[in-house]
């Protein structure tokens, strides 16, 4: 089985194979790596030879891709990558086609077959998405809390957390609908000692927060407490009332975020709170959050208030979802047996073909196709 891992986009710093793991792939596969995928997290060219896989440039690919089994690489293929993939090569990669609807267009035209790192699953575990979405969550709380803690040109209230010597600050934070990153969220901002509010309705998703033990320790050891109020859009009004920090994340694996968090509700939040949007990725959480904030600007003052929208929040943490990425990857592929089509191998293997989001010109993840209302047929 050939693997080609292909070199990122300039806003994408992941990779998808580290050296220690393609060690392991060579001994069954043939793997190859496109020239200095790794310098900017110290993998070299030379750590990937020695491991066993060859390199290419740039120039290469027309001559390797159209041999290739499986292409991998974390962001949208190029026009000039894509014109060489044949029917039966799979492209794994991490695009939210259901908020991209661009991409999906060109996938869908080009007939390639396409797996979704964010879509495999075992037993109804994302484990890629998991890793991803811990990132997230923790980054989103202390985000919240870098905004609540300063003040910009009157901006902000400058709000510590915790005792000073006069005073016991009490921080809220609010997470809407549970999550992977919703899980992380609140762990993190218990932990800086805060009073956690999830808005969540589903019975199932409840109970499970209830009974996690980190969430019973950390309010145990920090005086934190946890509560869970439904998600209506009253009871999302009324607790925004009392909020020092809004967190919204996403819900549906692959599927395109809903929009919950209005103006009013904004509006709603006391001065000098925080609004944080970690949906961005799969689409915009808010009427206030059209599109990312400008990583220049920092954040958005809408009604007196902070608000930050983040999208591609992984690729800030490189070194450790590059490694996570590549033991994810690493552990799939050698499930797959070395003789017989790759294709029909990956149709064979429950958790991989759980991943595929396009298959010969055809949408083939439901919640692709309800988020952006097109056809889709099962595999």
């Amino acid at each position: 089985m050939k693997i080609i891992v292909l070199k990122e986009t300039i806003y994408e710093n992941r990779v998808a194979l580290i050296p220690s793991d393609v060690s392991l792939l060579t001994k069954t596969h043939e793997v190859y790596i496109e020239h200095n995928l790794a310098n900017h997290l110290g993998y070299f060219d030379k750590d990937y030879e020695n491991a066993g896989a060859k390199i290419f440039s740039d120039i290469d690919q027309k001559h390797l891709l159209p041999s290739a089994d499986i292409v991998i690489k974390f962001s949208c293929l190029l026009k000039k990558e894509l014109k060489f993939i044949k029917p039966s090569t799979i492209v794994i990669n991490n695009v939210y086609l259901a908020n991209n609807p661009k991409i999906l267009k060109l996938y869908l035209k080009t007939g390639v077959k396409t797996v979704g790192m964010e879509l495999i699953q075992k037993n109804g575990h994302y484990e890629f998405l998991s890793f991803n979405e811990q990132i997230k969550g923790k980054y989103g709380a202390m985000v919240g809390a870098f905004y609540l803690n300063h003040c910009f040109n009157k901006i902000g209230y400058g709000k510590s957390f915790g005792e000073l010597k006069y005073i016991k600050n009490s921080v809220n934070y609010t997470v809407l609908n549970y999550s992977y990153a919703a899980l992380e969220t609140i762990k993190t901002a218990l932990a800086f000692g805060s009073h956690v509010t999830l808005l969540e309705s589903n019975e199932e998703y409840i109970n499970y927060v209830k009974q996690n033990p980190t969430i019973q320790q950390l309010c145990a050891a920090t005086g934190s407490t946890f509560n869970i109020v439904p998600s209506d859009f009253d009871s999302i009004f009324n607790t925004c009332k009392t909020t020092d920090v809004l967190i919204n994340t996403t819900q549906v694996p692959g599927a395109k975020t809903k929009l919950r968090i209005t103006s009013d509700m904004i509006v709603a939040l006391p001065k000098g709170a925080v609004f944080v949007d970690l949906g961005a990725d799969q689409g915009f959480g808010s009427e206030v959050t059209p599109k990312p904030t400008n990583p220049k600007k920092g954040f958005d003052v809408i009604s007196g208030h902070i608000v930050v929208c983040l999208e591609d929040i992984p690729s800030y943490f490189p070194q450790s979802l590059s490694e996570c990425t590549s033991k994810f990857l690493t552990n799939n592929l050698l499930a797959i047996p070395t003789t017989g089509s790759v294709v029909q191998e990956f149709l064979n293997h429950p958790e991989l073909k759980s991943g595929f989001q396009t298959y010969d010109g055809k949408i083939v993840n439901k919640e692709i196709g309800e988020s952006l209302n097109l056809d889709y047929e099962k595999i």
